[in-house]
């Protein structure tokens, strides 16, 4: 089996109201979708975003789509089965150049976010040509469930504490146990940036939801590297 061609699509679409993290501020959420067919049959499908594409949006899809192109003859001709040396060969350019493709060294963070789509559109081809679920392919399955949890409470304009509460009743009622809250937003000391303390709000009201104490609630806080560790 063989890649015969690689296909991408861009998705960009604008959020209904801006939100922030402490470190960026988000207005659209954008993927790159990755399609591999193969002269076998079976077809893969990849897909990658990350903050260096909501940071840049368009343009940052723009610089994925070129680098796509770029590295397309290092993937197109491959056996998905050799999925690993194709990463290490994708992966080599941040450093060199490889078979004649210039090394992209200055261009890392799209890169990657290029290799990760074509990645997983490897494995999917691979758990496609033999019948076999992905899990399955990375050592089998070692529990039958995986607890989950749901990042939200970014950052808004003219957030009010109610709309905090309501957040959370709102995951709660779908079903999650452990909510990640965003913090660091509104604190430049890290001594402070606590979630007690800087959003009491979404700890009162996980509180008040109903049997809350019984449910075996959670929370956890991501501040995504906003502070560092002063040294001296």
């Amino acid at each position: 089996m063989k890649v015969t061609r690689l296909d991408t699509y861009f998705l960009s679409a604008p959020l209904p109201q801006p939100v922030s993290t402490s470190t960026h501020r988000i207005t659209s959420v954008s993927e790159v979708v990755v399609k591999l067919t193969t002269d076998a049959g079976p077809v893969g499908i990849g897909e990658a975003h990350g903050p260096f594409l909501f940071q840049q949006g368009p343009d940052g899809l723009r610089t994925v789509s070129d680098i796509i192109k770029a590295i397309t003859p290092l993937v197109v001709g491959q056996d998905p089965f050799d999925a690993e040396r194709i990463w290490q060969d994708l992966f080599a350019l941040t450093y060199t150049s490889v078979r004649g493709i210039p090394t992209l060294a200055r261009q890392q963070r799209p890169l990657v976010t290029a290799m990760s789509a074509i990645d997983i559109a490897l494995w999917d081809l691979k758990g496609k040509a033999i019948g076999r679920p992905v899990w399955a392919l990375l050592g089998g399955a070692l529990r039958r469930r995986v607890p989950a949890y749901v990042t939200g409470f970014y950052y808004r304009a003219g957030e009010r504490p109610d709309d905090l509460v309501r957040e959370a009743a709102m995951y709660v009622a779908q079903g999650y146990r452990t909510l990640k809250v965003k913090v660091g937003g509104l604190t430049p000391d890290p001594l402070w940036f606590e979630l007690f303390r800087e959003r009491p709000s979404i700890v009162d009201g996980f509180m008040a939801l109903p049997d809350a104490p019984g449910l075996g609630l959670e929370l956890r806080d991501d501040t995504l590297q906003k502070y560092g560790v002063k040294i001296g």
